[in-house]
């Protein structure tokens, strides 16, 4: 059987109508382009959130915990510790997700909290950095002096170290020095790192908060209106729409 179209009643379509036409499809293209440029965006800074969480992961992956945090070099002042950086995350904070109606709010006060704390664990790096610099023979002498307790020795272990520094600060007061940098480094690791049954800290919101964003990004494009992920769909059944209008209800 053959089908034939006569496509002479196509004349009946007015240049006007068919110019309106065209122009609310090139709105409609351009509307599009603009939210989903906006929507990359968004992906965007997500991703680079999601790499800066894993490039700080070598601090923030690990758990700490009062009874065990037993390191020697905790008594150390020049012991190195990285501040934390995430270029991304003040931007997404200062935009807001609540465009995104399936991110859930706990996603929202999660990366504000954590926002907070890297705040002041930057903070709390650049005091220590104060302490230790405001004598820098002091600090001098004690590395010398923590040195000679064989702080750099495999087989001196926390507790010789501990020890030692107890004993020695009765009579040399450098060591008050090695005891306060010993007590920040625990605040910063057992207090502000914390562990995944220390909610609100640092290594637990890590977790939560990388959990959730590989749910964003893995369902980004699901997400996504239905005016853009079927962008094409939609324009090819307006043709026919079109010229229905024109040919029988004009």
């Amino acid at each position: 059987m053959d089908i034939c179209f006569n496509l002479q009643s196509l004349n009946v379509i007015k240049a006007g109508d068919l110019l309106t036409y065209v122009a609310l499809i090139l709105a409609y293209i351009v509307y599009a382009w603009s939210v989903n440029r906006d929507l990359e965006t968004w992906r965007s800074l997500f991703n680079s959130f999601k790499n800066d969480l894993d490039s700080q992961k070598s601090w923030l992956e690990s758990e700490y915990f009062e009874e065990s945090y037993k390191d020697k070099n905790s008594f150390d002042p020049y012991k190195i510790i990285f501040p934390l950086s995430f270029e991304s995350l003040p931007e997404i904070i200062r935009r807001g997700v609540a465009e995104f109606s399936w991110i859930s709010a706990n996603f929202t006060n999660q990366i504000s909290l954590f926002n907070e704390r890297v705040f002041a664990f930057n903070d709390l790096l650049d005091h220590i950095k104060k302490a230790i610099t405001a004598n820098a023979l002091i600090t001098e002498r004690l590395k010398d002096k923590l040195n000679n307790f064989g702080i750099d020795k495999e087989s001196v272990g926390f507790d010789d170290i501990k020890k030692k520094v107890f004993e020695a600060k009765k009579s040399d007061d450098d060591f008050y020095l090695a005891e306060q940098v010993r007590r920040f480094n625990r605040i910063i690791h057992v207090k502000m790192i914390g562990n995944k049954s220390t909610k609100d800290k640092l290594h637990y919101l890590y977790y939560q908060i990388n959990n959730e964003l590989d749910k964003i990004l893995e369902n980004f494009d699901k997400k996504k209106p239905f005016f853009l992920r079927y962008k094409m769909l939609i324009i090819f059944v307006t043709i026919p729409l079109f010229i229905c209008i024109e040919l029988f209800f004009k």
